[in-house]
């Protein structure tokens, strides 16, 4: 998983092994871990602003910037491909926020 290298290489840029690491594709998941105390997770506040906002989760403060990644959808184009509606409906609405219960 490409975010996992990312955050892998940053952490070895500051001198931090994440050679016991814990990788999953779930932001839920690696949320729950980090709730029962099995480390810590590098996790998009706003998706667990309701975990941090109770205090389940705490934010900590690195003095430092953790890398940004960017997300791209790559396909074709052109006026009939199907996948441009399908990129332009994920851009709307892929921003880390929970849906609505």
């Amino acid at each position: 998983m490409i975010t996992s290298r990312i955050h892998e290489a940053w952490l070895r840029k500051h001198g931090i092994s994440a050679r016991l690491a814990t990788r999953s594709n779930s932001l839920p998941v690696l949320g729950q871990l980090t709730i029962a105390g099995l480390g810590v997770s590098m996790l998009p506040t706003e998706f667990f602003r309701e975990e941090i906002s109770k205090g389940v989760l705490v934010v900590l403060d690195i003095g430092q910037d953790l890398p940004q990644i960017k997300y791209y959808a790559t396909y074709r184009g052109g006026q009939n491909d199907p996948m441009s509606k399908i990129a332009a409906l994920i851009k709307s609405t892929c921003d880390f926020h929970r849906p609505a219960n």
